[in-house]
């Protein structure tokens, strides 16, 4: 598997592309898909979510402070699975925002 940050769909965030195949039980293959990670924030109430998706389908979230957006920290995140249902019936109820240079530099951190 090899992790990209970069530009996704035209935003920073990071793929993970699985250019393997996968061996099932009874001998075929199964492709293992693209994993793409983006941070959603709800329009509503403006709370930011890192998202998991495995070929266009939500497969994990995780809520995040705003501060600490980061396209770097995407593949690392605990993400869960108890609400990708919702997530997926829901979408144009969030807009996906950028990763890239939204922590912000004080003389505690170097980052």
């Amino acid at each position: 598997m090899t992790l990209a940050f970069g530009p996704v769909g035209g935003m920073w965030g990071a793929a993970s592309y699985a250019w393997s195949a996968t061996s099932l039980p009874w001998g075929g293959t199964k492709n293992m898909g693209i994993v793409v990670y983006e941070y959603w924030q709800h329009r509503a109430t403006g709370e930011v979510w890192a998202i998991k998706l495995n070929d266009g389908r939500v497969v994990g979230a995780a809520q995040i402070a705003r501060n600490d957006v980061s396209a770097e920290l995407l593949p690392y995140l605990a993400y869960r699975i108890d609400d990708v249902a919702d997530f997926e019936k829901r979408r144009d109820d969030f807009t996906r925002i950028d990763g890239a240079g939204s922590r912000k530099k004080t003389p505690d951190n170097s980052g």
